[in-house]
């Protein structure tokens, strides 16, 4: 949800982020600790969540925030704005999550190669980004540079700044 500098919730965005998918179900998970502000995250911060016990076994998943991501828009030779994202990626194990830190350099590289197919193939700027398109994007390229699907792509915020 995009809050304005008076701490209101803007209706034009809060009802489309909410209703795209399940990325923004699971990205409920983060809303307390951002929430709250007595936990501030710095990019490439761990977060441990508390997992379900299930048959004597502790399940717990590990929460890796990247810096953030900026794409220019420029369609027909006009300058658009830039497109913003906030990604977290949520590691099944830590060993998952130690190879997405020593990948990240290549991450960054897929998902930037991404995002500028999309704005410059598929988003009109005159409309909102479509989540779940960049979401299942990303994901492809995770799923691909760490060999299977050891880590979920969250996006925690996707914005064109004009």
């Amino acid at each position: 949800m995009v809050t304005t500098s008076a701490g209101r919730a803007s209706g034009r965005w809060s009802s489309r982020l909410l209703s795209r998918g399940a990325a923004w179900a699971r990205a409920a998970v983060l809303a307390p600790l951002l929430v709250a502000g007595t936990v501030a995250l710095p990019p490439g911060a761990a977060v441990a969540a508390g997992g379900d016990v299930a048959e004597g076994e502790q399940e717990s998943k590990l929460f890796y925030e990247l810096e953030p991501l900026n794409v220019a828009v420029v369609q027909r030779g006009r300058f658009h704005g830039s497109l913003r994202l906030n990604l977290v990626l949520e590691a099944t194990d830590a060993d998952a999550r130690a190879q997405v830190i020593s990948v990240t350099p290549r991450l960054r590289d897929a998902y930037i190669s991404n995002l500028s197919f999309y704005v410059r193939e598929r988003y009109d700027p005159r409309s909102h980004v479509n989540v779940a398109y960049v979401a299942a994007l990303l994901q492809e390229a995770t799923d691909e540079i760490l060999g299977g699907p050891h880590a979920d792509v969250l996006v925690q915020e996707a914005r064109l700044i004009r």
